[in-house]
């Protein structure tokens, strides 16, 4: 995960799709908090944090990612759906046309259902979650490993869609085993902390299979409400860290002094130049000099420094961590 000027790049280094394995219910996605020169939070992108959702009358608090179009943060998932066409295929089969396909994650109201899609025109579809159903893939804009190729992933049905994404190499060529996402920074932000989330099982997910379990099985009637406790009990999946990185805004040590609070530091590139005296103190004691007029670089690899810390510029905090 680095950055460059405006904009963060994240580089698959795994031997498969970032993310990888069980498509439904995994997302990962960027999270990137703003902060002014005073250090207060100008703005959140990808913020995970608390719903108020309904679970049989009861009004409980769930976690999960808040917005799930926001604009200014890249969600990286796989979402599959069935089409008008099956829909109906599926009526004459004996599927009920009741069977919901997906619901509102806050009230469980069922905002369509399979006969609903049935008879919308030809070439609808709609996203569910019904993993046995679903006959289209309509998003999957997981990071390709490197070196995917264009006819190798399309014999294996495993091509990014659209297909056109990480370098658009078609047919002969190879994807882009990495991402680059246009940061958009708020007017009065100086510096910001990204991190790159992981959640192996989402809210929307385990929703979706405890209220589609209408216990006709007795084998398997209970087991929806059994993953929907378990979920809630052992930390609602909370998201991983995979990497994280930090972001500066241009002229951040040279020129008017600006106070840089609760980033990661030293940052990726772009990187701080100060022209000045620069200190950092990692303890009590610990005090490196960087004599005054020496060009300075603090940035990738970077080195999380664990607090308390200072960088002082001409003896004056410019990044601290209290």
């Amino acid at each position: 995960l680095t950055v460059n000027g405006d904009t963060v790049r994240i580089t698959n280094l795994t031997g498969h799709k970032l993310i990888s394995g069980y498509p439904e219910g995994r997302r990962m996605w960027l999270n990137t908090k703003w902060y002014d020169s005073s250090g207060a939070l100008v703005r959140e992108d990808g913020a995970y944090g608390n719903l108020s959702v309904d679970i049989g009358g009861t009004p409980t608090v769930v976690r999960t990612l808040l917005d799930l179009s926001e604009t200014n943060t890249r969600i990286y998932e796989a979402h599959a759906a069935i089409t008008q066409e099956w829909a109906a295929k599926l009526l004459t089969l004996g599927v009920s046309p009741e069977t919901p396909l997906t619901y509102d994650r806050t009230t469980n109201a069922v905002l369509k259902t399979l006969g609903q899609l049935a008879a919308e025109p030809a070439g609808h579809h709609q996203e569910s979650f019904h993993f046995v159903l679903n006959n289209k893939v309509v998003k999957d804009n997981r990071i390709p490993p490197y070196r995917m190729r264009y006819d190798e992933a399309e014999k294996r049905n495993s091509l990014p869609v659209p297909s056109s994404q990480y370098g658009n190499p078609g047919p002969g060529g190879e994807y882009n085993y990495w991402d680059e996402v246009a940061l958009s920074p708020p007017a009065s932000a100086v510096s910001a902390a990204i991190d790159l989330l992981y959640q192996p099982t989402s809210w929307e997910y385990i929703q979706f299979l405890y209220l589609s379990n209408n216990k006709q099985n007795a084998f398997l009637a209970d087991e929806g409400d059994n993953l929907l406790e378990a979920w809630l009990n052992t930390g609602m999946a909370e998201p991983h860290v995979m990497a994280s990185t930090g972001w500066v805004a241009p002229g951040g040590c040279d020129g008017d002094l600006v106070t840089l609070t609760a980033v990661r530091f030293p940052v990726a590139p772009p990187p701080i130049v100060c022209n000045a005296t620069v200190s950092i103190t990692t303890t009590p004691g610990e005090l490196v000099d960087i004599p005054s007029g020496a060009d300075v670089s603090f940035q990738a690899p970077a080195v999380r420094l664990n607090g308390p810390f200072r960088v002082a510029i001409d003896g004056v905090f410019a990044v601290r961590n209290p």
